[in-house]
């Protein structure tokens, strides 16, 4: 869908929303859906009457960590969440452990009223019926979470919300009612280009970044500079950093995008495909956490389907490289300093990081060639491009920075 949409959609006063930022609370709704189907927009309509079932830890405490069900599918990012909150003292650690973990909340059933009256207020909005119904059943749905998690919350106690990710609706919901009230932080979520829509819209009152590199990258991309705190990559902070090399099995993984990028997945596996052909491998598929009804891909070179209890620190032991186009695992690949391959054919969101991209075979075989010939050479080139993008931030470091912004004025 048009990203036009957010402005358009913010220009609105949506009735019971208390003047939220409608366009920016469904921006990952608005790109991301370019043909909605009478089935999805019926399943997401039935959505509205169910709540997710949180764990929460801790009674009212000055810090609040949320773990929402936009990350929950994997593994190894629920326990690095746990690895950094347990040095915070006087924190409430909320917590939905599975998609699957909802019951019906029936009454939530008011929201249907609220969808018929937002579809009155934008009726003068050039979108299709089927468009506008869909978003504002993810409105409704994201409203009803974020109410319920300000209620977990006790804004009366807190000090500082923290979360994962702030741009899925509730999230940024929640976050844009919460500032007015405490102090909001986000963590980086993955790697951000400049000018990424996540700068654009970033909602949290701080932006939780990486490294120095991507303080660089959103300060370029208009976010104040007060607003950055560096403090780490949540998924690695605390971890060895060893090499984990090469294992000469001739295995790689490929790592999928989202649902969204079908297309690009099918062009990544035609172009494993032929690697495996060339150099006689076999590669093991790793589907998107967020894939939903997963494609089943097929053929000879297919080793294995990498299963969502298997941790990327897991899989990246067992196979002599990473193959992806968009996937943050090619941060997690980086600080182990395990060559991933970026098929990227001139779409790469991680522009300035001359790190391995290719867009043809022709262009992998000359990047291979230089790490089974020149290893040295390579693992210096990897070094060299974790110390840019990651930097060294430790786990200490995190703690004391965001235990800081809790207690600012």
């Amino acid at each position: 869908m048009d990203s036009k949409y957010v402005d358009l959609l913010n220009g609105y006063y949506f009735w019971k929303m208390d003047r939220i930022k409608i366009g920016s609370a469904l921006v990952l709704e608005i790109i991301s859906n370019n043909k909605i189907t009478i089935k999805e927009c019926i399943k997401n309509l039935c959505a509205v009457m169910f709540n997710f079932k949180y764990t929460v830890t801790g009674e009212s405490a000055d810090i609040v960590f949320l773990f929402d069900s936009h990350m929950c599918k994997r593994k190894d990012h629920i326990q690095a969440f746990f690895h950094i909150t347990e040095s915070f003292a006087n924190k409430k650690i909320i917590i939905c452990p599975s998609k699957k973990n909802k019951r019906i909340q029936a009454g939530n059933v008011y929201f249907y009223f609220y969808i018929i009256v937002w579809i009155w207020q934008i009726r003068s909005l050039k979108m299709p019926l089927l468009f506008k119904i869909d978003l504002l059943a993810r409105l409704a749905r994201g409203a009803s979470e974020a109410a319920r998690l300000e209620k977990i919350i006790d804004m009366e106690r807190a000090s500082l919300l923290v979360v994962y990710f702030d741009l899925p609706v509730h999230n940024s919901i929640l976050i844009q009612r919460s500032k007015k009230k405490i102090h909001t932080a986000t963590f980086q979520h993955g790697y951000f280009p400049k000018g990424s829509i996540c700068f654009e819209e970033l909602q949290a009152e701080y932006f939780l970044a990486n490294s120095k590199w991507s303080k660089k990258i959103a300060t370029e991309s208009g976010v104040p500079p007060e607003k950055i705190v560096v403090v780490g990559m949540p998924q690695t902070i605390g971890k060895n950093a060893e090499t984990k090399n090469n294992c000469d099995k001739k295995i790689f993984a490929v790592i999928l995008d989202g649902p969204v990028e079908k297309s690009f997945n099918d062009e990544l596996i035609g172009l494993s495909n032929e690697i495996c052909e060339k150099w006689s491998m076999k590669f093991i598929i790793r589907y998107h956490p967020t894939s939903g009804m997963k494609r089943k891909y097929k053929g000879r070179y297919i080793l294995e389907i990498s299963k969502e209890s298997e941790t990327i620190d897991e899989l990246l032991h067992r196979v002599d490289f990473i193959l992806t186009c968009y996937s943050t695992v090619f941060l997690e690949a980086i600080y182990y300093l395990k060559p991933c391959f970026r098929y990227t054919e001139g779409r790469d969101n991680y522009k300035g990081i001359e790190a391995c991209y290719i867009s043809n075979i022709d262009q992998f075989q000359q990047i291979y060639d230089c790490m089974i010939k020149k290893p040295d050479d390579f693992q210096k080139f990897l070094q060299e491009t974790r110390e840019k993008i990651l930097g060294d931030v430790s786990k200490e470091n995190m703690v004391k920075k965001i235990q800081e912004l809790a207690y600012r004025e």
